[in-house]
Formats: structure tokens, C-alpha cells, sequence
């Protein structure tokens, strides 16, 4: 079941976004209202990011580190 927010961003409905410490490309996409392109193009210019969580081929991002790293931008 997938939810669509109020940008078009479709995702899987989940309980509580607050109480997760990783999110998916698609969920950090709509919990911080960027696109999921620019994550994904974040993701790729900083490939040692400590944000990045990798399992196995799946890639998750670390909503408290993100917040931190997306605090120090100027722009994304």
C-alpha cells in the first residue's frame, strides 16, 4: 500500500517515521521534501558519506547524520 504525499511523492505507508533511525532513497526523499533524483545524486558525489548505509544492494540513509549533513549545505 503506498501513500502519496502532498508532492507527488508516492511511498510505502509506515508507521512511525520519527521512531526509524534509517530510511529508504524514496522515504528520505519525502521526509526531508527533496527530490529523490538530488538524493540519489547526493549519494553519488559522496560516496563516503557517513550517511550512506549499505545493505547489500540496498542503500539507506541515516536520517539523523542527513539532517546534519543537509544543516551544513548552502544548497543542494
Amino acid at each position: 500500500m503506498k501513500t502519496t504525499y502532498p508532492m507527488g511523492f508516492a511511498v510505502p505507508k509506515m508507521n512511525n517515521w520519527w521512531d526509524q533511525h534509517n530510511l529508504t532513497i524514496e522515504e528520505a526523499s519525502a521526509y526531508f521534501r527533496i527530490g529523490e533524483h538530488t538524493v540519489r545524486r547526493l549519494i553519488a558525489n559522496n560516496p563516503d558519506a557517513n550517511f550512506i548505509l549499505r545493505v547489500g544492494t540496498r542503500t539507506l540513509i541515516k536520517k539523523r547524520v542527513f539532517a546534519d549533513f543537509l544543516d551544513r549545505c548552502s544548497s543542494v
